[in-house]
Parts: structure tokens; sequence; C-alpha cells
């Protein structure tokens, strides 16, 4: 049996189809075989002998060697200080350059060049452990060689504390005197204060809308309330409609209650008791109502 008959009866395959595989075979290993052909029958002089490539090998090695070699005594000479390193400096005036000498980490550098170029000043040592990741092992990098000469801590300028003031008649001059009461907050309390009709005990600064527990602190420190003080009233049946719901106490549900009772039958008794069921005035607060309002025909 041929190779022909061979391949169908192993592969299952047609005659042709047997015959074209062999023929692939055989280009297959032409083609492996051709390069080492070529190397040895075709070019010969290209081929290198075993102790060439070894000498070529340990030069390459040694010129690794050298190099590596000149760049650990260029970083040695970075980060150690030389032997022109000054004994002292100045933290406030000293070059970039000349803290990288002293082995600090670069972004240690970079924060204090950035922190003096905002205006910062070093006034003592231990201020560079202000300094973001200043710790104890590269502060002492340092501290022997710092040195200040032109530079003193500023002298603290004593504030004087604010006069004390009555709130019922205040001003936004006034009001703008204290810490933590800007120009919008000062025309807010003057509002309500206008609203009320004037304050009559300090618990009602709560009342005021974005009063900050600061700005609280220092109204109830700087300010007084007159004993003798009386807020202005609202009339509610003499008054207008708009008037009495524009209260910060009544509102505009009692307002509506107070107009349908004047129209029905108006009576002291009447709005006694609205105020002391709580049910339609803002305020929760009887004994504070009744300072603000005039009930009698």
């Amino acid at each position: 049996m041929n190779l022909i008959e061979r391949c169908k009866s192993y592969f299952g395959i047609s005659k042709k189809e047997a015959h074209g595989f062999i023929v692939l075979q055989a280009i297959l290993c032409l083609v492996l075989t051709i390069p080492f052909l070529t190397e040895y029958f075709i070019f010969p002089q290209k081929r290198m002998d075993r102790t060439e490539n070894g000498a070529a090998l340990d030069s390459l090695l040694e010129l690794f060697e050298a190099q590596s070699e000149s760049f650990t005594d260029k970083n040695e000479s970075i980060t150690n200080p030389s032997d022109k390193f000054p004994e002292s400096f100045d933290p406030n005036i000293a070059s970039k350059e000349l803290f990288l000498m002293t082995g600090l980490k670069s972004t240690l550098v970079e924060r204090i060049i950035k922190f003096r170029e905002k205006g910062g000043k070093f006034f003592a040592k231990e201020d560079l452990l202000k300094i973001y990741g200043m710790d104890k092992t590269e502060f002492e990098k340092i501290a022997p060689c710092l040195t200040f000469r032109t530079h003193s801590k500023p002298k603290l300028i004593e504030q004087k504390a604010p006069d004390i003031f009555d709130i019922n008649k205040a001003d936004s001059v006034s009001l703008e005197q204290l810490n933590g009461i800007g120009p919008t907050l000062a025309r807010r309390i003057l509002k309500y204060k206008n609203a009320l009709g004037g304050f009559v005990s300090k618990d009602q600064y709560l009342e005021i809308y974005g009063l900050t527990e600061y700005a609280l602190t220092q109204l109830n420190r700087y300010t007084f309330i007159n004993r003798a003080f009386e807020p202005e009233r609202i009339h509610l049946y003499n008054s207008e409609f708009k008037k009495i719901a524009g209260h910060p106490y009544i509102g505009y549900k009692a307002a509506q209650y107070i107009s349908k009772l004047k129209k029905t039958g108006f009576s002291e008794d009447a709005i006694h008791s609205i105020i002391r069921t709580d049910t339609v005035f803002k305020c929760k607060k009887p004994e504070l109502i009744y300072r603000y309002i005039e009930i009698g025909q």
C-alpha cells in the first residue's frame, strides 16, 4: 500500500484530498528547513561564533555596571549634603535647591515654597512642623541649620469690644459692629423688629430667620431691652386687614377670623377665646400676643 492509499485509509478522505495533504506536508517541511539551509550554505559569513557572542555580552555588562556606578554617585551628591552646604540658613529666603540639599522630600520643599509665595513666614523652628507632611524625621534633617535673622512675630492688636446698645433703638451701623452680623443680617433683624413693633424679650431673637448661634451670642451679650419699653400695638377692631395679617404673631388665618367677627359680632371674649385655644394665631404664647394687641372697640 503506497503513501496515498494509507492516507485515504487513515483519514477517510478521497484520493485527491490525500494527494493534496502529502504535497502540503512537503511544502511545510521545506519552509521550516529553509532558514537553516540559508545560514549554513548560502550565507555562511553571517554566522557568529559562540565566543564572539560571549565577548559582546561581557562588554555590554561592563558598560551597564559603569553607568550604574555613575548614577549612584550623582544620586548621592544630590540627596546628601555636600561640603559646600552652609552651616545655617533662613527658611524664609532659602532657595528650593538649598532645601533639596538638606535631604528633604521634594514634596515638602514644594509646600514650603508655596507657603512663602502666599505670604507665609516662619518665626521659629517649630513653625515648619505646621507644613503638611513635615514629621519629626524630616524636621530633624534641617532643624540644626535653621536660623531667623530678619523676621519677628507680629504683635497682636487687641480689638476693642463693641458698646452695649438698646436693640429697639439700634440701626444697621450699631448691629454691624457685632462680629457675625453683616449688612444682610442687620437688615433682617431691623425688619423683624419693625414688623413686631419692637422686642420685649431677648428670647425673641430666636425667631429671626438666618441668625447663627454666634450672632445670637453677640446680640445677647451687647444689646439690652429697656424695661420701660412698650411695643407698638395693633388695634384688632380698627386696624386694616393687611396690617393685622402682616404681624408675625397674628398672621393671615387669624386676620380672616377677626374680619368675620367684625361682621357677625366682635367681642373681647371671642378674641380671648381664640387666643387661648391656640388654633389660628401664629404665635402660640398668649402672654406675648397680648403685648402687641388692643382688643376694645
